[in-house]
């Protein structure tokens, strides 16, 4: 039997599941997204896996936008502003 990447079982249902990156997990809460496909057939979980991937990547890109407007913005600092800084410590 072949594995299929991102399907999983446990107690015989099986699973779509994909690792939140780190730069996510704050904002999601978890660190990984699982999503059942309510099936024990295999075939079934084949099936209905890419629909599901698609939903986890939609959370996933929810957490990033909810990450990105809870940032904040990130400023360029110039070579001469860094050396006066290290001047005065």
């Amino acid at each position: 039997m072949r594995k299929t990447p991102g399907l999983v079982r446990r107690n015989g249902t099986y699973y779509a599941r994909k690792r939140v990156p780190k730069l996510l997990v704050a904002s999601l809460g978890k660190c990984e997204i699982k999503i059942s496909l309510e099936t024990k057939n295999l075939d079934e979980g084949r099936a209905k896996l890419p629909d599901a991937l698609l939903e986890i990547q939609r959370q996933m890109v929810v957490g990033k936008k909810t990450a990105e407007a809870v940032l904040p913005a990130v400023e360029a600092v110039s070579r001469g502003v860094l050396e006066q800084i290290t001047r005065m410590v």
